[in-house]
């Protein structure tokens, strides 16, 4: 029999916004609520070029585009997220390890070409 993802129906795909909305529950509280501003900001939509490109004269009601709106807001945005860098690096070297066991544990079960054990 063949054995993956398929011979394991009870086992669900998770997005990767199931383990942002678990690390803003137990680490990073506001880290869902970070990237959804981020997400924002970066897509091409009336909002995202509204935040990087313009700015609101509220007393006119105008609107004025330009290419240097607010170097900072969109910096701070960015540096916030890369400095989960490290954070997410070591998760994901513990990550390898424990496939890599994961691994090891399922070939001892079911080897290659033999029986199981």
């Amino acid at each position: 029999m063949k054995r993956g993802w398929r011979s394991t129906p009870n086992k669900k795909r998770r997005n990767v916004l199931t383990f942002i909305d678990k690390l803003d529950k137990r680490l990073l509280p506001g880290i869902r609520a970070h990237y959804d501003r981020l997400s924002e900001r970066c897509h091409p939509n009336s909002l995202g070029h509204h935040q990087l490109f313009s700015r609101l004269d509220r007393t006119t009601g105008t609107t004025v585009y330009s290419d240097s709106h607010d170097p900072k807001g969109p910096l701070l945005a960015v540096l916030a997220a890369v400095l989960l860098i490290d954070l997410v690096e070591t998760c994901m070297a513990r990550l390898d390890q424990a496939m890599l066991r994961l691994a090891e544990i399922h070939h001892a079960m079911y080897p290659v070409g033999g029986a199981s054990k």
